[in-house]
């Protein structure tokens, strides 16, 4: 493969990491249109490349086309940039959930109002966020229950969390309502709905 070979593959990569940098970067909301994909090509990316190609000897015609066979011959590059622009996305997303979870560990592991069961000095913490009208959350109870009663040192912090609808809300409301006049009546799980 001779050096001007070389140029162009290079550079026709680069104008796909453009194409889908500009139609699925941060600030861009807009949903791809339902068009081939070579048409996606924005008018400030032709130019940039243009110019590169043009140092060439290439004319307009020649770039055009051999971006449009690049792409048309390798479409799986364009997945390729598109999957690894959005894992690398879901990796930042990771690393902000995570860095968030540490900074608010105390907060959400030690609140005096979420209902807290087994042993209250247990090296072990499991905080769970369930709703009252969840059945995976009923479920759970379950395995809560053999957990507490197999491991000595766990400590289960329940935190109510009522997404699923009106119910869930309500039901929530009247748990919070028993508990601010007498919060030993939290203690028997009464999550057992």
């Amino acid at each position: 493969m001779n050096s001007r070979n070389v140029v162009i593959l290079v550079l026709a990569v680069l104008i796909v990491g453009l194409i889908v940098f500009l139609f699925f970067g941060k600030d861009n909301k807009q949903s791809v249109p339902n068009k081939p994909v070579a048409a996606l090509i924005s008018t400030q990316v032709q130019d940039h490349a243009l110019t590169v190609f043009k140092n060439y000897g290439l004319s307009e015609e020649e770039v055009i086309g051999i971006v449009k066979k690049y792409i048309d011959e390798n479409p799986e590059a364009i997945m390729k940039n598109i999957g690894n622009y959005y894992a690398a996305k879901a990796n930042e997303a990771k690393a902000i959930q995570k860095n968030m979870i540490m900074q608010s560990k105390d907060k959400i592991s030690n609140n005096i109002n979420d209902l807290q069961i087994g042993n209250p000095k247990g090296n072990i913490k499991i905080v769970e966020f369930f709703d009252y009208a969840c059945g995976f959350c009923r479920k759970m109870l379950q395995i809560h229950q053999k957990i507490l009663s197999e491991y000595p040192n766990v400590q289960l912090v329940l935190k109510e969390l009522p997404i699923i609808g009106d119910w869930s809300v309500l039901a929530s409301k009247a748990v919070l309502a028993v508990t601010t006049v007498d919060n030993s009546k939290y203690k028997v799980p009464i999550i057992n709905y």
